[in-house]
């Protein structure tokens, strides 16, 4: 591969970028975990598959929520704080 070519596939702009949501090294977002060291934890058929379908396995820590409201606006968001009457 041309990790160069990599990089920018990751970074690339718009919301399906994979750096929209994951960090590497320091550059990207929070939303989901850090795929830093993801090589140490995953092979390379496991790492092929999560690229080609993302979301197929997302840890419970980082489902997203997405809340339709009453005045018409919507949403989404990762909970931090969850009780029978409050959604934070």
């Amino acid at each position: 591969g041309d990790p160069a070519r990599g990089r920018d596939v990751f970074y690339r702009g718009g919301v399906n970028a994979c750096g929209s949501c994951h960090r590497v090294q320091g550059r990207g977002q929070w939303i989901g975990p850090d795929l830093s060291t993801i090589g140490t934890k995953y092979g390379r058929d496991a790492l092929l598959r999560s690229i080609l379908n993302p979301s197929e396995a997302i840890g419970y820590n980082y489902r997203s929520y997405i809340l339709a409201l009453a005045d018409g606006r919507v949403l989404t968001g990762l909970p931090v704080e969850e009780s029978a009457g409050r959604l934070v």
